[in-house]
């Protein structure tokens, strides 16, 4: 795990940048993320378009988005594919792609 920036107050607030580097990493952020927690990320949003492709099909796109989410649950997985870090979330912040209150 590699700390990119990090800004700790008292009272256990702040924030911390992180960027996970192995598998064993999310075991540790399992344990550092809490209910309650606001997280940052950047993630890939599928988007429909009005325009239609070839045979009336719409086209579906990638596009970044940035979410701030409220964290409601967290759960950890480690099974034959993998490691697997699993946040139930509540978006605080609407944009063009997703809106505010969305699970």
């Amino acid at each position: 795990m590699k700390i990119i920036k990090k800004n700790l107050e008292k009272k256990n607030k702040g924030v911390i940048q992180i960027k996970c580097t192995e598998e064993e990493d999310t075991w540790y952020l399992y344990n550092l993320i809490k209910p309650g927690d606001v997280v940052k990320m950047k993630v890939l949003r599928k988007v429909k378009t009005d325009n239609k492709g070839e045979y009336g099909v719409k086209k579906v796109s990638k596009k970044k988005v940035y979410l701030i989410l409220l964290v409601m649950k967290v759960d950890f997985q480690n099974d034959d594919n993998g490691t697997t870090l699993t946040l139930k979330t509540k978006n605080l912040v609407e944009n063009q792609y997703v809106m505010k209150g969305q699970i």
